[in-house]
């Protein structure tokens, strides 16, 4: 039977916190991040316009996202109703309000194509600046 010394402890502590990083994108993050990884991104940050090849869904436990497609914004609060975006749809998010944003998100998509893709092909008009 092993038993776990303060020392080791020590180290266990000093070693999950070394493991925090800080990179100039969040894809270059997300691919970077482990199975069990987090992604935290700073206020008034901004995800490149892209695009899932299913729905995306996020519930929102702090903070505010604005999340603006070809139709409008959504945003996401803490408290609020989920949001919803179709699947195909370009958007742009950008992380608002105060609070430090932390959410559940799920995206669905068919495993023969991939999740996220650029979205070259629209331009979004700064919905979440307003």
């Amino acid at each position: 039977m092993s038993q776990t010394t303060p020392e080791a402890s020590r180290h266990r502590v000093r070693s999950a916190l070394a493991a925090v990083d800080t990179y100039p994108m969040r894809a270059t993050a997300e691919k970077a991040m482990g199975p069990r990884g987090t992604v935290v991104e700073s206020l008034g940050k901004t995800a490149p316009t892209h695009r899932h090849s299913g729905p995306e869904a996020w519930h929102t436990v702090s903070g505010e996202t604005c999340l603006e497609t070809p139709e409008g914004k959504m945003i996401g609060r803490a408290g609020g109703a989920p949001v919803i975006a179709p699947g195909g749809r370009p958007m742009h998010l950008t992380a608002t309000g105060t609070a430090r944003r932390r959410e559940l998100v799920l995206i669905l998509h068919d495993s023969s194509q991939p999740a996220s893709t650029p979205a070259e092909d629209w331009t979004p008009k700064g919905l979440c600046k307003s």
